[in-house]
């Protein structure tokens, strides 16, 4: 049994720590589903998904399984009220696909007897997509068909079938296909904030943590593989963290950032950018990531990757599937990042469509889709001007620049005993990200961000070039006000808004649009610098 980490004075000290009430607790169930497996056999990451656990736990079943008459078992188990007639001069002559049907039936239950699960998976809209999920006693691992095939033809064969038939392509495809009817749907993952862990998962239900056993009902697609440690702490990587981010609200904003990818029951929009130029630190955060939440729960790829309307971008989503979080080192925005799925996969509440290449479509529900944190090196371009575009974005800004001798670079290796206690720092962010309902406030993210709105609009580029300011007296007339703004566009190769758009778009900037008579029209408006001939505006 693995040691448990729930003693009720620790809790105590955690609420206390934590600056939460009425902390609960119960014993977490730690023992794999099988007493015999050792915690070297046993591991809590996805690891390859055809071999590891699923491996492990399909030799347990084949070494139940025994040679049986198939005539008996067709009788007194799937219920057949005439077996005679699969009897011909004294030899059994069953049909395949009854073979097949028996084959399904006997795995399945020896399965269960070993205290294993088996489902196939249904997406959001009701589709089959063919897939395989097993739970191996803490969590559901997906298992493709091969693996799913070959435990079947090695049943088949320790049940007394004729082995050279069992080989055969179309005898493989029969047992797949009768056993994907045969074995149940998985169940609906209930949208609960909780952290699957190898000594047991830690449910959040309002401001009461509890550790318990692991419960295939949950519907885990992971499991940590490290103990949930109520006592742990992390000193080195609060060292590490008070250096690259000296700043308390960015810390906070972080924290929280980390703390929403175990967030599955408010819906709060948005994703993580760490902003800044290298030797910062960002890096080492970056690849810690990576550990706090597993290698094999992480994808890693760049926005654009994700947020592309096209098959290479319907399979990236695919692939991401089931997984806690992506982050990549290095992402970008560019024209073929399509807007409003950047919106989509970043909503917290929307379904996401996706579809594996050469497979079914899919529609992947918000809980099973991961959160997501990017690196930026340097200010990201805006694809839409818009709210609900600009506050997907959370910044976080790592503007210490850190010596390069003075670097550590095993500083991620040694930061790694510290797991337990660097994930107490994130449940301490999900506390209190939950308790808001929103990030924190932060006002170098919030500078960060009117920076990116700046860059990324024209218009307001041009405003602050030429001192452009509201006004409630001076005005001029809207036709000069957009031919300066379009010669600013022409000079710095941007492509200008038509003047149905700058309309509306100038009233947000705060400032009065007066219609005068025919078509003309008025900017309340004044200007700080003459007009530049040579430029135009």
């Amino acid at each position: 049994m693995t040691k448990q980490y729930n003693p009720s004075d620790a809790l105590d000290q955690q609420a206390n720590d934590f600056k939460i009430e009425n902390v609960s607790h119960s014993s977490a169930c730690t023992e794999p589903a099988n007493d015999n497996a050792t915690p070297e056999e046993i591991k809590c990451s996805h690891g390859d998904k055809t071999a590891g656990i699923f491996n492990l736990c399909c030799k347990r079943i084949l070494d139940s399984i025994i040679e049986i008459n198939f005539l008996d078992y067709l009788e007194k188990h799937i219920g057949c009220k005439d077996p005679s007639k699969y009897v011909t001069k004294g030899l059994q002559k069953i049909p395949r696909d009854i073979i097949a049907v028996i084959v399904a039936d006997y795995v399945v239950k020896t399965i269960e007897q070993q205290g294993y699960k088996i489902a196939k998976y249904i997406d959001a809209s009701g589709e089959d997509i063919n897939e395989v999920y097993f739970y191996n006693g803490k969590y559901w691992q997906y298992v493709g068909s091969y693996p799913v095939i070959a435990l079947l033809r090695d049943a088949l064969e320790k049940m007394g079938y004729d082995p050279e038939i069992i080989r055969t392509a179309k005898i493989s495809k029969l047992l797949f296909d009768t056993f994907m009817v045969n074995i149940a749907d998985k169940p609906n993952p209930i949208a609960k904030t909780a952290i699957n862990l190898r000594n047991g998962t830690l449910e959040i239900i309002g401001a009461k943590p509890i550790l318990r056993p692991h419960s295939a009902n949950d519907f885990f697609l992971y499991c940590l593989d490290y103990d949930y440690d109520i006592n742990a702490t992390a000193p080195l990587f609060q060292s590490y963290l008070n250096q690259v981010l000296p700043d308390g609200e960015s810390r906070q904003l972080l924290q929280e950032i980390c703390g929403n990818v175990f967030n599955k029951t408010q819906v709060i929009a948005g994703m993580g950018v760490l902003s800044g130029t290298g030797h910062n630190g960002k890096g080492v955060f970056m690849a810690l990531l990576n550990r706090i939440f597993g290698t094999e729960n992480c994808g890693n790829y760049s926005l654009d990757n994700i947020c592309q309307a096209s098959k290479d971008g319907d399979a990236k989503r695919a692939a991401l599937h089931g997984k806690l979080l992506n982050n990549c080192g290095e992402t970008k925005i560019s024209k073929s990042t399509d807007a409003q799925m950047l919106k989509t996969v970043t909503s917290g509440n929307d379904p996401i469509p996706a579809r594996q290449y050469y497979g079914k479509p899919m529609i992947i529900p918000a809980v099973e889709f991961p959160k997501l944190i990017f690196a930026a090196n340097s200010m990201l371009e805006a694809i839409e001007d818009s709210t609900g575009f600009y506050r997907r974005f959370k910044f976080v800004d790592f503007n210490v620049k850190i010596d390069p001798n003075k670097a550590d670079p095993l500083l991620e290796t040694k930061l790694t005993p510290e797991l337990s206690g660097i994930l107490n720092w994130v449940i301490a962010g999900l506390f209190r990200l939950l308790a808001n309902g929103t990030f924190s406030e932060c006002k170098r993210s919030t500078a960060l961000l009117e920076q990116f709105k700046t860059d990324s609009n024209p218009l307001a580029l041009f405003l602050q070039e030429t001192g452009c300011n509201p006004s409630e007296t001076a005005k001029q007339l809207f036709n000069q006000f957009y031919d300066r703004y379009r010669s600013f566009c022409h000079y710095y190769k941007f492509s200008p808004m038509y003047p149905t758009k700058l309309s509306p778009k100038i009233k947000e900037e705060g400032y009065k649009v007066e219609k005068a008579t025919g078509n003309a029209a008025y900017i309340h408006c004044s200007f700080d610098h003459d007009i530049d001939i040579t430029r135009g505006f």
